[in-house]
């Protein structure tokens, strides 16, 4: 199943209980709410990561529709490795120029017209990728740590404040200014 594949079930999938509790259902009448939005500052860089000692999707934007997206682990407290799942898709128009950071042999990369992945483990470095879309659209992003939806460890600049932890997965950003 491809990332995306992946990301469209463990977010969008409900299931519930029937009422005698003999099973469950995959639920067709509710239709999920809409993403939360959040707003993300044009040109404001995450500059305090500490590799291998901070976990985290970190999530700039730069002016003309410039986007990069790193994840990063906290290996050397937990001794453990980082599984990350990122999905960031535009919300008008395509991206173009997609280019990935240090990931490696075992990382998977996804790039389609209207959405861009990454399906990394990290340790003690970071993985990520930049891409453009439309200057000043925004993007609704999906992450999972672990095979987990996961909103807790988001990091971005928005409003001159650096903001740890997303609303919910997933959730959109929109940026101040093109």
């Amino acid at each position: 199943m491809s990332l995306w594949g992946i990301a469209a079930v463990a977010s969008r999938v409900l299931l519930a209980c029937d009422s005698s509790g003999a099973g469950y259902y995959e639920s067709g009448a509710a239709e999920p709410p809409p993403p939360i939005r959040a707003w993300i500052d044009r040109d404001a860089e995450l500059v305090d990561r500490s590799v291998g000692y901070g976990l985290g999707v970190f999530i700039e934007y730069h002016a003309g529709g410039q986007w990069r997206i790193d994840v990063a682990c906290d290996t050397a407290l937990s001794m453990v490795a980082c599984s990350w799942l990122v999905v960031a898709e535009p919300l008008e128009g395509t991206i173009t120029g997609a280019v990935t950071h240090d990931l490696e042999d075992s990382d998977d990369f996804e790039l389609q017209p209207n959405s861009v992945g990454i399906d990394s483990i990290t340790t003690d470095d970071t993985d990520g990728v930049s891409f453009s879309s439309a200057p000043g659209a925004g993007i609704s992003l999906f992450t999972a740590l672990d095979g987990y939806s996961e909103s807790r460890f988001v990091y971005w600049v928005g409003d001159g404040a650096v903001h740890s932890g997303a609303p919910a997965v997933p959730f959109e950003l929109q940026p101040s200014a093109p």
